[in-house]
């Protein structure tokens, strides 16, 4: 197009000036047309990388979740009961976190945990003065604390006086008091007894009374003495100190006391009573009420325990014998009194008055005992597949590893822990169907060619028809899906491995195998013995937490647990590493050479499967010594019974004659087993189809003979897996999404990485979309730069052309004049 500043045609000459130089600019232009054509090319080019990229950021989007092990190793606790008309969750309540073991459990709640709680009676108001005066005291473990009533108080005045209560350290008591329907409630903070013992000493913070009560047995009976020490200062009783042992209580006497906030120790005395047997069934104590609540028996170097060979009945002091192993009649034993004590209830004592053990009338009927006002404390209690187990708490995290409990009322119910696996199968569902998306865009872009030779002149120029074929065996793309076609064929290189025997029948037979089984695993070595009587059950056993044998800097074995995972499944044994480590570890020492031997030791026992060569590198200075050549490596049992490792210098090889260094590199996960005797039968082989991904159940699609590249996911094949191998798919499955996202990290990310001198970005789509934009604006500054060029001719043609038009126009002014000049001498001439 020409610049309309152009567009004009000569007065004098009639010449279209502006046209000629369109004409002429237009044909200068002829490179700019190709120079845009190629940036045009360029842009199409750098969308399709995009979308690429927006596809594969979405892939990797797609597998945040699916590279933490939490995603597959999820539970969930399963319960049905087994009680007519009552539903599971009116019994318990159950909640299995990623470490809980797939398993199933009978959970029968006898008795549900209770807190200490005690109700005044009702009074008409609770603003109203009650005319009610005197003092009470509450007891909680080790707190206690008195409340003083005054004749003015109203039940909401009393009720905040107990809220406010503090011990002598200054602290709120352990319970909690509330007003409901125009009752006082006293609830203890804790559920159960909160039993301790049996107690030889307690420590206690000396507060700001003189009085401490001891936490209360709970019959009420307490030592007969106690001593009472802090630091290197004993305490004299009946100088420094009294003991109550009615009350438990202990009172200083004078200066010669712990500091406030200060600790001492309060040691109890271990009552006894020698009792002569009887010829009945029982016998009696001679110690009246109240009676310790826990008792046992000696009798010489014999321990007689209670419910196994007697029963105890401490409100009467009755020790009935139930076994036939039982002291003979007529002869002495000891009893000794045991010094329990329950921390979480909460004791009333009036110090003066009746506040609580009045009725409404002389007090609050807060320290009556009928049912209608108190609920004793009590500990839950239920069994877990037939074993009785009691708590403090309704609520119990340690007793199912990784199952919380939380009871409800009793009953019975079948718990059934099992994988929570929707989470990740919705994943994974997802992850194959952006993955496929992915593959799909690159098959069709490498496949594709160029339609606009074919397509009609009315979308030649549509930016959909231009796109096709500018990625066709595009070198990138063909990279990106081999790369990922591998990556989901081979199997993965860090992964602990896995030894699995030949199947057998019968797990508890014998197998009448003998020899040693020697076992190496991240470093360390271990080894069993297996005799003829052993089944697959005992040497399962056997292999249970092994030792680490390798000699230490002292000679003796280091000890440390071999991560081992155990197992029987479908009749055969399977050794696995449960290594948290993964990938390639060296570990590099220096040694001293021994030059009073041919042999130095070794601070590690390498693996024994050949070749040690390419795996043990031995370096002084300049100089690198060959295996079998300079050295050999020998492992031998000391006397300690430790495996010692050794180089061994060969005669003839070269060796040093000062300290060198001796690299050593293994795969941290991986197991490796050899056997003597006859255990090769057991058919021991390294199980590698758990290092696949197609372990788990996503393949290669089967349609094209996997050529497009896309994944299948096998959802009942993923099932089958998590419920009979969960941490191996875990593991398998986090690590394969985990190099996934490293790859499309390679792929897309956009940040900035030294390369030598030079930053360059990351991502290889990143990069080749950043080499377009570099291409697009060199482009742009060539084209910037001829269009001035382009001005300077264009201006240069319109000055020339003016010139022109103006000696047109003086030529034809002469020609005007010499026009005349011929007329008048025409004229002339024919006058």
């Amino acid at each position: 197009m020409g610049d309309p500043l152009f567009q004009f045609t000569g007065v004098g000459s009639q010449i279209d000036w502006g046209t000629m130089l369109d004409k002429i600019m237009e044909n200068a232009r002829k490179p700019e047309k190709i120079w845009e054509e190629q940036k045009d090319k360029l842009e199409l080019k750098k969308g399709l990388y995009e979308e690429l990229s927006a596809s594969m950021k979405q892939l990797r989007s797609s597998i945040t979740s699916l590279k933490l092990a939490s995603t597959y190793n999820k539970k969930q606790a399963e319960l049905v009961s087994l009680e007519a008309g009552k539903s599971a969750d009116s019994i318990l309540t159950a909640t299995a976190d990623t470490s809980a073991a797939i398993n199933q459990w009978t959970l029968k709640v006898n008795q549900i945990a209770k807190a200490e709680r005690r109700t005044s009676d009702r009074f008409d108001s609770v603003s109203e003065a009650l005319n009610l005066s005197g003092t009470f005291r509450i007891y909680v473990g080790q707190q206690w604390a008195e409340v003083t009533v005054n004749n003015s108080d109203s039940l909401r005045e009393i009720n905040y006086k107990i809220q406010k209560a503090l011990d002598s350290s200054g602290k709120p008591l352990a319970i909690t008091s509330k007003i409901l329907d125009n009752r006082i409630v006293l609830e203890s903070s804790s559920t159960g007894l909160g039993t301790s013992g049996p107690k030889a000493s307690e420590n206690f913070t000396m507060g700001s009374s003189d009085v401490v009560y001891l936490p209360r047995e709970a019959n009420g009976w307490y030592p007969s003495s106690v001593t009472v020490k802090s630091g290197s200062v004993t305490y004299t009783a009946g100088t420094d100190f009294s003991y109550d042992p009615t009350k438990g209580s202990i009172t200083w006497l004078g200066s010669n006391k712990p500091a406030q906030g200060a600790e001492f120790t309060v040691t109890y005395s271990q009552d006894t009573e020698t009792v002569t047997r009887g010829t009945g069934a029982s016998d009696t104590l001679s110690i009246g009420a109240p009676r310790p609540s826990v008792i046992i028996i000696n009798q010489g170097s014999t321990t007689y325990v209670e419910g196994q060979h007697f029963t105890y009945d401490s409100s009467t002091g009755t020790v009935t014998w139930t076994s036939s192993s039982k002291p003979a009649d007529g002869t002495d034993y000891t009893v000794k009194y045991l010094y329990y004590s329950n921390n979480n209830p909460f004791y009333l004592e009036d110090v003066s008055g009746t506040l609580v053990s009045g009725n409404r009338l002389a007090g609050t009927g807060l320290g009556l005992m009928d049912p209608s006002r108190h609920v004793a404390a009590q500990k839950a209690i239920l069994e877990v597949d037939g074993q009785q187990i009691e708590q403090d708490s309704n609520t119990i995290e340690d007793l199912i590893a990784g199952v919380k409990l939380n009871l409800v009322g009793t009953g019975t119910v079948k718990m059934d822990v099992t994988v929570d696996a929707k989470k990740a199968v919705e994943g994974l569902q997802n992850f194959v169907t952006a993955y496929n998306d992915v593959m799909d865009w690159i098959n069709i872009r490498l496949s594709e060619e160029s339609k606009t030779q074919n397509s009609s002149s009315s979308n030649k120029n549509d930016d959909f028809y231009k796109k096709f074929g500018l990625l066709h065996g595009d070198s990138l793309l063909w990279q990106i899906k081999d790369q990922m076609r591998q990556m989901f064929s081979y199997p993965l290189s860090n992964l602990p491995n896995a030894y699995t025997s030949r199947g057998y029948l019968s797990t508890t037979s014998p197998l009448n195998l003998s020899g040693e089984m020697v076992i190496d695993v991240e470093g360390m070595r271990a080894k069993i013995t297996v005799s003829p009587s052993d089944s697959l059950e005992t040497i399962k056993t056997k292999l249970t937490n092994l030792t680490d044998m390798t000699a230490g800097s002292g000679g003796s074995a280091k000890g440390s647990t071999v991560p081992l995972d155990v197992s029987i499944e479908n009749g055969r044994l399977v050794v696995r590493s449960k290594s948290k480590n993964t990938g390639a570890m060296t570990v590099s020492d220096t040694i001293t050479r021994n030059t009073s031997s041919n042999w130095d030791r070794l601070p590690y026992t390498p693996n024994f499967n050949p070749p040690i060569s390419g795996k043990m590198v031995i370096r002084s200075g300049s100089t690198t010594y060959a295996e079998n050549v300079d050295y050999t490596i020998q492992t031998v049992e000391n006397s300690n019974g430790a495996l010692e490792s050794r180089v061994v210098w060969l005669d003839g090889g070269r060796r040093p004659t000062g300290s060198y260094n001796v690299a050593y590199t293994y795969h941290s996960g991986k197991v490796s087993i050899a056997t003597t005797g006859n255990l090769t039968n057991l058919g021991l082989s390294q199980d590698n189809s758990r290092s696949s991904i197609s372990y788990g159940g996503i393949t290669t699609e089967k349609a094209n003979y996997g050529k497009s590249g896309k994944l299948e996911f096998d959802v009942q094949t993923f099932m089958n897996r998590m419920g009979s191998d969960n941490d191996g798919m875990a593991n398998l499955m986090s690590s394969m999404m985990s190099k996934l996202d490293d790859f499309l990290g390679n792929m897309v990310d956009s940040t900035q990485v030294s390369v030598g001198n030079e930053a360059v970005v990351k991502g290889r789509i990143s990069g080749r979309i950043k080499s377009i934009d570099d291409q697009i604006k060199t482009i742009d500054k060539r084209i910037s730069d001829f269009e001035v060029r382009l001005k300077i001719m264009q201006q240069s043609y319109y000055n020339q052309f003016v010139a022109m038009e103006k000696t047109i126009s003086r030529m034809n002014q002469q020609l005007s004049w010499l026009a005349g000049i011929v007329a008048q001498l025409n004229g002339m001439g024919r006058s």
